[in-house]
């Protein structure tokens, strides 16, 4: 029998699909009647502002017992964090509430930039029926002024989950220049005190022709951290790192992401995220992804959703093999409890959801039950 409970997460997230499938319905249809490009980034925005204002009666899940998870010296409530991709702190304090363990804001550049022209987000379907996403953003960011102003007061800060920056720029020093105003702000330098505050740079993103791309360069990424150690000797970094440095085959990626590795695990305090979108272009062999590039203004961008598990558990596998030791945070496709312990039998500590998330909150709840009943399940068979 259905207990109150989840009979609520049930209802719950089929009505959240629902809204979600009128206001995709709508967008498309009003944008067919106006001859405008396909662009989801609109039920996006249009999503945001629901959650903002959702009551609290419909948000707070408690977390099971058993789901405590100690990753770079910090203590998360779950092992699932939200990903770098939401800009909007108040949506984020709300996603917070349904049971997440930590979250990594949007990357946060030196200067205000627009990003790439829309439409830079497209959805489409895969033969199995599972929804991916295909976004060309470009780092849209308020710059580091702002934005450290907005998380100030947006309530992240005195929360107690711990919070990740995601940090970028085009060389060392802008990196350099993010990092040292943030940790300016009073309200940081407290959170990391409490051992709530970690630095995720972000070395590789496929959606900006310039910068980003410190995996192609180690010795560029050794000053990186070097640097960052002068200015911080503790604060613990989370290198997010794209499954593909560059363009070539997945031989060369690899050797590339393990120089990376090595880097990391020669440093106290450094972990990595694996992996990232998939960068695609409308050249892509699979047709599902090329027509959905060729919606894209600059006919390409990052691949994210079912499709990037894959590759993202061949990393984590590989590096886990060559570094015991090294924390890991699995990106790309965790969408279910199984997703989540086929990533820790690979060998990943810590899961990060974005699609998921996206597609249905409800999801973060939902899962944090079916591991705690995994895990008993366990404890009790022992």
């Amino acid at each position: 029998m259905c207990s109150p409970s989840d009979l609520r997460l049930t209802v719950s997230k089929i009505n959240y699909s629902f809204v979600r499938s009128v206001l995709s319905g709508i967008n498309n249809y009003s944008r067919k009647i106006v001859r405008q490009p396909e662009d989801y980034e609109t039920v996006v925005r249009l999503g945001e502002i629901l959650i903002r204002y959702m009551p609290d009666k419909f948000l707070n899940y408690d977390i099971p017992e058993g789901l405590k998870t100690e990753f770079l010296d910090m203590i998360f409530r779950s092992p699932l964090i939200l990903a770098a991709f939401k800009g909007d702190y108040k949506v984020i304090n709300q996603w917070v509430k349904l049971g997440l363990g930590g979250a990594i804001t949007k990357t946060i550049m030196p200067d205000k930039q627009l990003g790439n022209k829309r439409p830079r987000h497209i959805i489409f379907k895969d033969e199995d029926g599972h929804e991916n996403h295909v976004n060309s953003y470009g780092l849209p960011s308020k710059g580091v002024y702002d934005e450290m102003i907005l998380l100030e007061n947006s309530g992240l800060l005195e929360s107690d989950i711990p919070l990740g920056l995601s940090i970028g720029g085009q060389n060392v020093d802008e990196y350099l220049y993010v990092l040292q105003k943030l940790l300016d702000s009073t309200k940081i330098r407290l959170a990391k005190q409490k051992k709530r505050i970690f630095i995720q740079p972000n070395i590789g993103c496929p959606n900006v022709e310039t910068g980003q791309n410190m995996c192609r360069f180690p010795l560029e990424f050794r000053k990186l951290i070097d640097n960052i150690r002068d200015i911080d000797s503790d604060v613990p970094l989370l290198i997010k790192t794209p499954p593909y440095p560059f363009g070539t085959g997945n031989e060369e990626s690899d050797k590339k992401i393990l120089e990376v590795a090595e880097i990391c695990a020669s440093h106290e305090k450094v972990g990595m995220t694996l992996a990232n979108t998939i960068p695609v272009d409308e050249f892509n062999f699979d047709n599902n992804i090329a027509k959905a590039c060729s919606k894209i203004s600059i006919r390409k961008g990052g691949l994210s959703g079912k499709k990037c598990k894959p590759r993202a558990l061949e990393l984590i596998q590989k590096i886990r093999n060559k570094y015991d030791h090294l924390p890991i945070s699995m990106c790309g496709g965790v969408e279910t409890a199984e997703d989540v312990l086929m990533g820790s039998a690979a060998g990943a500590n810590l899961f990060e959801m974005a699609t998921a998330v996206g597609q249905n909150m409800y999801v973060i709840p939902e899962i944090n039950r079916k591991l705690a009943e995994y895990f008993n399940r366990h404890i009790a068979s022992d």
